[in-house]
């Protein structure tokens, strides 16, 4: 019987720096706030709060570190928030596993490699050996031709990246996300419920390893609440008209930037109508002087990626105050009825007149944000209410 406490604790101790999750801070924190429940945000765990937990399960030290307060504090709520997508494909289980074989054959491998040097992660057993050895034809496969042209090279005196770091260095982000998706799964024995930042999350917990996320309550989803008059008064306030892309900019995204600076060039618009532009994620815009768009663009990272991203439209309309634009509709989470729809040279016609005109730009968005808000109050109200019911006195 877990017992009842007065606050909620969000730990951060697990990320070593809260620039990948304050959005989420400011989030959660501004939605338990405005519904009366008494929160602080913390790098430590603490007995008498319902301590919630943000996705980042790689660390050994921190690892150890919530087994160890959950088997001396077993009667304290401990609640995750998952943010990545646990995917199956080709018999393989990683977070955001949307590649092909290739990159299945990779993850087996790393399945058994991280087993095996970290206890933390999981015990090895029968099934993940002949999984890795039935993918490791494959692994060699896809590997085979540059160890040729290393010896090669080698030979001749030539310098060329070893091809073990090479293999390691070109499948860092796998090796990143399936050191988390072990970490989750192995964590998730100590998790009293579980919270998700999108739909599509919390129908993937079964697939957990070692059933440890089956049978533990799913809360809901949690939605970034907007402050509607904020938004709408500082939207595309200051800047500049063009298409900005923050973040990873994959090659399926490259495309995308070339398609919509084709389509200004091909309307002769340059003039009038800056080309889209990659920006880093973080900018200091208090060391230097950045000029932002008026627009971000928010294509899917690959082809092939199945889900949309609430996060990022959040902090483009909540923080950087310019209006999302979307390549896809996925029709999964309320925030991507916020976002422009980019079809053709037609959209960049649209967008201007928009930038110019702040009563087309109020008519497009102020509906929406409005629904918007509706929406995502009401889930809301359910979702934090469960926690109250649950575990506040």
């Amino acid at each position: 019987m877990l017992k009842r406490v007065k606050k909620v604790s969000i730990y951060v101790g697990n990320h070593g720096k809260k620039d990948g999750i304050e959005d989420y801070l400011g989030f959660m924190s501004e939605a338990m706030t405005k519904r009366g429940i008494d929160i602080q945000i913390s790098s430590d765990f603490l007995p008498d709060a319902v301590n919630v937990v943000i996705d980042e399960f790689t660390n050994y030290l921190e690892n150890r570190r919530i087994e160890c307060f959950k088997k001396e504090h077993p009667q304290t709520p401990l609640v995750f928030v998952l943010t990545e997508f646990v995917e199956r494909k080709w018999g393989v289980i990683s977070f955001n596993n949307f590649g092909g074989v290739f990159d299945a054959a990779d993850i087996a491998f790393f399945d058994f490699y991280l087993r095996a040097q970290r206890e933390d992660l999981g015990a090895i057993d029968l099934f993940i050996v002949i999984k890795a050895a039935i993918y490791f034809p494959l692994l060699l496969m896809n590997n085979i031709p540059y160890v040729v042209k290393f010896c090669a090279l080698w030979a001749l005196r030539r310098r060329i990246q070893n091809p073990i770091a090479r293999f390691l260095s070109t499948r860092h982000r796998l090796i990143y996300l399936h050191m988390r998706y072990l970490g989750l799964s192995e964590n998730a024995r100590y998790a009293d419920a579980f919270f998700a930042s999108h739909e599509k999350i919390g129908d993937s917990i079964s697939l957990l390893s070692n059933g440890n996320g089956v049978n533990k309550p799913f809360l809901g989803v949690i939605y970034p609440e907007l402050d509607v008059d904020l938004v709408l008064k500082k939207i595309m306030i200051n800047k500049k008209l063009f298409v900005e892309v923050t973040g990873s900019v994959s090659k399926f995204r490259k495309k995308y930037i070339e398609r919509i600076n084709r389509n200004i060039r091909a309307l002769g618009a340059h003039h009038v109508f800056g080309f889209c532009l990659a920006i880093p994620f973080s900018v200091d815009e208090r060391n230097k002087v950045v000029e932002r768009g008026a627009y971000s663009l928010h294509p899917p990272q690959t082809r092939n990626w199945p889900y949309s991203s609430p996060t990022r439209i959040y902090r483009a309309l909540a923080v950087d105050f310019n209006l999302p634009v979307i390549t896809h509709y996925f029709g999964q989470n309320p925030a991507e009825d916020l976002c422009y729809l980019y079809v053709g040279p037609e959209s960049i016609v649209d967008m201007y007149e928009m930038y110019k005109n702040r009563d087309d730009l109020m008519s497009f968005l102020a509906p929406k944000i409005n629904k918007y808000s509706e929406i995502v109050c009401e889930k809301n109200d359910k979702a934090w209410g469960l926690i109250k019911d649950l575990w506040l006195s």
